[in-house]
């Protein structure tokens, strides 16, 4: 059905004059201070002001609205406005001898959004991120948390599922699964190096380390931890009706099976590829044994053309190995009825990068069909730099991604920078990967980060509650709590450069969100029209440097307007 959905916006500009010259030195004119404030929207009431320095006790007020005298007096007063207008304002205050003029303009002039229901692009997988309340590459605090060796408890599940609105969670593929060939422990840490100063294979080792002097380097702790953190997620989020997507990325094979023999940097020696994929088989075996749940997709590598340098987990690929290893990885799963999704490549630096490792997997039918999502890393080409990526940038990654077939575009790691400048740029960019992107879902690095952690680029919460340092959580809010699995993008343009928005609306659920981002200096009116099929109103939401993703004045049952105030994000969403 065709249908369109308007929607007005436009600035609210305050202008004023001063005051006019011609006063005695004797008897001073008086100086005058006209403001407005907003009362109220349908109807729009503003209060005027008038604030004068005056040495007479006795004033006279003289208000005029569009050049017609009111039949108001005194220096302050109230006035019912009339929409899509530019309102003059002009105030004359006498004291018996002198007079002085001000004015100031309001503006509800409105410009046109219009919302097609009928033009429709991606569905919605889910939004979500890595790890748990504290992330698995450092040590656990059981004291805090109850669960899961210390890695969480029953709060931190509601934080995220109930309040956020997560549903996706990622994780890694721990080597310590399989860390000498053919021995596999479910409760294997991963070692930190894979061979000692004697060139000794270092055995798991389940030593924990305190705080912030845990060892950069080993990614990941024991299988059987992960595979209970799976479980209570999916208990969770079944209790409400809900699917969990738990997904899986490989950051480095054992290193027995590699080129150097180490877990940092080499590649996957090509007598191993066939081991490689047993290994895979094995583990997905043992964790869905152990949790209960089937993970909804892995990744075979984490970023396959980086070259990580030694701060963290990697394997490199070639274009042909990873195409080679994809499909040993898929058959040996489809052969024992494992009905997992592939995910890839997780590259880095956008369209760039992805193209090196997935053309021989485009050439390659048999590959392409192994290949169910597209995934993206949104960091620059070191693997460090936070890169948001321009609306064409997006547009490019996506067209390439829907080559040969279509199918979704997720966005599976990235990070953001701590207060309110990194949290505004956070909603901007996911912004601009649902909009210009077309993302099925987002997710971002470790959601969690302990109570000793400073860096606010790590972690979207701290020691398992939100943090004033990281309001990143809340304007991630805007999109996690509102726009829900299932959901589909639909058309929405907008003629103004600094305001953004995006649709979506559940058939299932049968409501419509829209995201809107002012990223101007000035308040924006919007006015909805036309919105046939959801004419009961929307609940608004607020996220600014002074609001937390707060419901504030909707709109009401019939109504027609909502203002953004500067450099915010907005959620409405359908009643």
């Amino acid at each position: 059905m065709n249908q369109l959905f308007r929607i007005l916006i436009g600035a609210l500009f305050l202008t004023s004059c001063g005051e006019k010259e011609g006063a005695s030195p004797e008897n001073k004119q008086p100086i005058v201070t006209l403001e407005s404030e907003r009362i109220s929207v349908e109807p729009f009431v503003f209060k005027l002001k008038a604030t004068v320095v005056d040495d007479s006790e006795q004033l006279d007020y003289l208000w005029e609205l569009n050049d017609q005298v009111l039949d108001e007096d005194g220096e302050e007063i109230e006035l019912a406005l009339e929409p899509e207008e530019v309102h003059s304002i002009h105030l004359t205050v006498s004291d018996g001898d002198n007079q002085t003029e001000a004015s100031l303009d309001l503006d509800l002039q409105s410009k046109q959004v219009i919302i097609d229901l009928s033009t429709t692009y991606q569905t919605i997988d889910g939004f979500g991120g890595a790890g748990p309340a504290i992330p698995f590459y450092f040590s656990p605090d059981p004291n805090r948390y109850g669960k899961g060796r210390g890695y969480w408890d029953d709060a931190w599940l509601d934080l995220m599922i109930d309040d956020w609105g997560a549903t996706i969670f990622r994780d890694d593929i721990s080597p310590g699964f399989e860390a000498i060939e053919g021995e596999y422990d479910v409760d294997g840490m991963t070692p930190l190096f894979p061979r000692d100063e004697s060139n000794n294979q270092i055995p798991s080792t389940n030593t924990f380390y305190d705080g912030k002097d845990t060892p950069v380097g080993p990614i990941g702790t024991q299988l059987s931890t992960k595979a209970m953190y799976a479980k209570g997620l999916n208990e969770k989020l079944q209790s409400k009706g809900e699917e969990l997507k738990y997904i899986m990325s490989v950051w480095t094979p054992p290193a027995w099976m590699k080129t150097n023999e180490d877990h940092m940097k080499g590649s996957l020696a090509e007598e191993h590829f066939g081991d490689f994929a047993d290994f895979i088989r094995d583990y997905l075996k043992e964790f869905i044994a152990l949790s209960g749940v089937t993970p909804y997709a892995i990744s075979i590598q984490n970023e396959p053309n980086l070259e990580h340098p030694e701060w963290t987990f990697g394997c490199s690929y070639t274009g042909d190995n990873y195409n080679t290893v994809l499909k040993l990885v898929k058959e040996r799963l489809v052969a024992d009825g494992i009905n997992v999704r592939i995910m890839g490549p997780e590259t880095v630096r956008f369209l760039e990068r992805m193209t090196t490792i997935m053309d021989p997997v485009f050439a390659d039918p048999v590959a392409h069909t192994y290949m169910d999502i597209m995934a993206t890393h949104s960091y620059a080409g070191d693997g460090i730099t936070i890169e948001s990526g321009s609306a064409s940038e997006w547009g490019q990654l996506y067209d390439y991604s829907q080559k040969g077939g279509e199918k979704p575009l997720w966005m599976t790691e990235t990070e953001e920078n701590g207060g309110w400048e990194g949290a505004f740029n956070a909603g901007k960019r996911i912004f601009s990967a649902l909009k210009f992107g077309k993302v099925s879902a987002w997710l971002w690095w470790s959601v969690g980060a302990p109570d000793w952690e400073t860096n606010t680029r790590n972690g979207f919460t701290k020691n398992g509650q939100t943090s004033d340092e990281r309001p990143k959580y809340w304007t991630s809010k805007n999109f996690y709590r509102f726009i829900r699995p299932g959901a589909v993008q639909v058309a929405s343009e907008l003629d103004h450069e600094q305001v953004g928005v995006v649709a979506f609306h559940h058939p299932g659920n049968e409501t419509l969100t829209l995201v809107f981002i002012n990223d101007s200096s000035n308040d924006q009116l919007i006015r909805l029209t036309g919105n046939e099929g959801f004419e009961n109103g929307f609940k608004v939401y607020q996220t600014s440097e002074d609001s937390n993703c707060e419901e504030v004045a909707g709109v009401s049952d019939g109504g027609s307007y909502i203002i953004l105030e500067a450099n915010s994000i907005y959620t409405l969403q359908s009643n």
